[in-house]
């Protein structure tokens, strides 16, 4: 091993090749490597295998082609402000020392593959310069490599593609203000690829620039990770799709995605975030959040952020999801479980968020007004659907959902927010009957049932819709009375005035019997018209709104006049003990349907009222 000090090589053991301007050591002990004796002696290429190495000597300009292989290096590498022409390769070595390439040129390729780092490292300002070919090579490798000690590449560039494929980083790595030049590609390979890396430490990529693609597929971020400022360039090809992927990505510490500058979309599908999740400063329209698990969650934004669209497809929250300081004109949620409170703070929702098949624990909490539909707003989103199918199945979408949060809130003990989602559920079933084909008879009174109790009473949720029922069918009843007695009495001849309606009664009552058993068919014909009468208009008081005014304002002057003359008209069926009318009275006859459609309305009354009792029963 004589022959190579005169290389400035000082070694023992092992065997050595020089061939022209080539030097080839295997199994060495190496004292010391000096590389302005290399260069001045014409040397052009030195490539070590499977050596242990002690001291590197670097040139500020160093023109050599470096190749060390399995090799050992005992002390520390120190190369700061130098310059490499050629490719630098240190594959699979092990650094025990620190290794600091800070302000180094490197002009061509570098090859650190499946190496160890048992000492700092440092590549700050570091120019990574090799020209990016049209191959499938990696210009820049930094594949399977340990790194167990703090790492930096703080305001490196790297010039073209850079590969961290599979490496691990054990302590803290910072990336701040890396510069990432690759161009974009339309090929297979990943300009910037951090593929399966497992960092341990801290992850710091703030400010960082990545200029094309770049892929945290399958990598571990076992402690904080910041991407604070960082800017993800790669901008969409109109014939294929090109996103910045965070694909099955597991977060298990504190990660922040703030201020991103983005071109093109990221996607997290598979992702899993262990710890606490910030999206600040950004618009979530450019992520893609399927098949993630969350834990805490926030979304906010300094100043109001408009958002066009943001999905979340078959995901778990495990904890609080909020949104804060945003304008969001369509959130939707599908097939996603909620175990934690939703919250949206100084946030506007241009429509209520969409929830698609989700599954509420009884531990989700919302604002009622983001998930309270009215009839209206039920009926515009089914408006809104095309195709007749569409509509169906959206509402069947949208009365699992009623019913889950129904369940929710029952779970909270919240009976009032409850009973308002159990109506919108019914709504959505009458809705869905009446797009349903083929109904059976059953599925027809079933819809019909639920449009007469939404009119009525809302479903007994709300009091003065039931109250307003009540006194209509009242009113309608002493309309009808009224008119009775008039319409018979001028039949028969009696005009009666404002002032003798009381004698007018009195004349309906002498001359009912005998008219009665010498018209039966004619006053059985009339009983009829009496009853669908009064059923229609009782039927189009409740059901159309305009009517309804109308009635209403009458209804409730009758009733009180009834109040205070004879509120024992309010019950008729109690004169069946007091007075003695004849069999087919028409007045008789409309008593009757009137006693039963009031007592089936002051039961679904009091029903109402007990329902929304803050007194519990």
């Amino acid at each position: 091993m004589e022959e190579l000090e005169q290389f400035g090589i000082l070694a023992k053991n092992g065997r050595q090749d020089i061939k022209d301007d080539k030097i080839t050591i295997l199994g060495a002990e190496i004292k010391e490597i000096n590389f302005q004796t290399l260069q001045e002696a014409g040397i052009k290429e030195i490539c070590i295998l499977r050596s242990e190495i002690k001291y590197l000597y670097f040139l500020e300009k160093n023109t050599i082609k470096i190749d060390f292989e399995n090799c050992n290096f005992k002390n520390q590498i120190i190369a700061r402000e130098s310059y490499f022409k050629n490719e630098v390769i240190f594959r699979q070595c092990v650094f025990d020392a620190v290794v600091d390439f800070s302000k180094v040129e490197f002009n061509s390729k570098i090859d650190f593959l499946a190496s160890v780092f048992k000492s700092e490292v440092r590549f700050i300002e570091t120019q990574f310069q090799a020209e990016q070919s049209n191959n499938e090579t990696i210009e820049n490798n930094f594949g399977e490599i340990i790194f167990e000690r703090r790492v930096s590449f703080s305001s490196a560039t790297f010039q073209a593609r850079v590969n961290f494929a599979l490496s691990q980083f054990k302590d803290e790595v910072n990336f701040t203000k890396t510069k990432f030049q690759a161009n974009q590609s339309n090929d297979k390979i990943i300009e910037n690829h951090f593929l399966g890396v497992i960092f341990t430490g801290k992850a710091i990529f703030d400010d960082a620039i990545f200029k094309a693609r770049v892929s945290f597929g399958i990598s571990q971020f076992e402690n904080e990770a910041r991407f604070i400022g960082t800017q993800l360039l790669a901008k969409q090809d109109s014939n294929e799709t090109i996103e910045n992927e965070f694909r099955e990505t597991i977060f298990k510490g504190k990660v922040t995605f703030d201020s991103l500058v983005l071109k093109t979309r990221i996607s997290f599908l598979f992702s899993i975030f262990k710890d606490e999740a910030l999206f600040l400063n950004i618009n979530p329209n450019n992520f893609i959040f399927h098949n993630l698990e969350f834990n805490k969650t926030k979304f906010a934004c300094k100043t109001l952020t408009n958002v066009i669209f943001c999905l979340f497809q078959y995901s778990v929250f495990k904890d609080a999801l909020s949104f804060e300081g945003m304008k969001i004109e369509r959130l939707r949620f599908d097939n996603v479980l909620f175990n934690g409170v939703v919250t949206f703070s100084n946030t506007k929702l241009n429509t209520k968020p969409q929830f698609i098949n989700c599954t509420f624990s009884n531990q989700f909490n919302i604002e009622h007004q983001y998930i309270k539909y009215s009839d209206k707003d039920i009926e515009n989103k089914i408006n809104s659907i095309q195709n007749e199918n569409d509509k169906f199945q959206a509402l069947l979408n949208l009365r699992d959902l009623f019913r889950k949060l129904k369940s929710n809130r029952i779970a909270h003990h919240n009976l009032i927010d409850a009973s308002e989602l159990r109506t919108q559920e019914l709504y959505a079933r009458e809705l869905e009957l009446k797009y349903q084909e083929n109904k059976s008879l059953k599925e027809k009174i079933e819809q019909w049932q639920l449009f007469f109790y939404r009119k009525l009473c809302d479903h007994h949720t709300d009091i003065l819709q039931s109250l307003n029922s009540l006194i209509l069918v009242i009113g309608i009843f002493g309309v009808l009375n009224l008119a009775i007695i008039i319409g018979f009495n001028c039949y028969l001849g009696y005009k009666p005035i404002l002032e003798h309606l009381y004698f007018s009664l009195d004349f309906y009552n002498f001359h009912i019997k005998p008219f009665i058993e010498n018209n039966h068919l004619f006053i059985i014909f009339v009983n009829f018209l009496i009853l669908f009468v009064y059923l229609i208009l009782v039927g189009f008081a409740l059901c159309e709104k305009y009517i309804r005014k109308f009635f209403i304002t009458i209804s409730y002057v009758i009733t009180f006049f009834i109040m205070i003359t004879s509120p024992k008209i309010l019950i008729p069926a109690m004169g069946i003990f007091t007075d003695k009318r004849v069999m087919l009275d028409p007045l008789s006859v409309l008593g009757g349907i009137y006693t039963i459609v009031f007592g089936f309305v002051v039961f679904s009354f009091i029903k109402t009222i007990r329902k929304n009792s803050i007194v519990p029963s």
